[in-house]
């Protein structure tokens, strides 16, 4: 994949992670992807609050190329991994 199809890939919305078994009912498995899909939230959101930081002070061509590239990605991931945690929940409170 060149580096335009692993930005698309990274960001699809629908795209799950190797391993991660959407049919599973097992609580110990929708625990684990709560916790998997939690820390890269965690991680993502706090690259993100820092790019968002770092573009305050930037000039506006690097900023503007930021905006369009780092910034729209991080927030593809940080959404789809929102997605995926509201996913996750529902499941645990159907086994409940």
């Amino acid at each position: 994949m060149n580096s335009d199809e692993l930005r698309r890939e990274a960001a699809r919305p629908d795209r799950l992670i190797e391993g991660e078994d959407p049919d599973s009912t097992d609580r110990s498995a929708v625990e684990h992807w709560l916790l998997v899909y939690g820390q890269l939230l965690k991680t993502k959101s706090g690259l993100l609050a820092d790019l968002r930081l770092d573009m305050t002070t930037m000039d506006p061509d690097a900023r503007d190329e930021m905006v369009k590239t780092d910034e729209a990605l991080l927030q593809a991931q940080v959404s789809r991994f929102q997605l995926r945690i509201t996913f996750w929940e529902n499941r645990l409170g159907k086994e409940s």
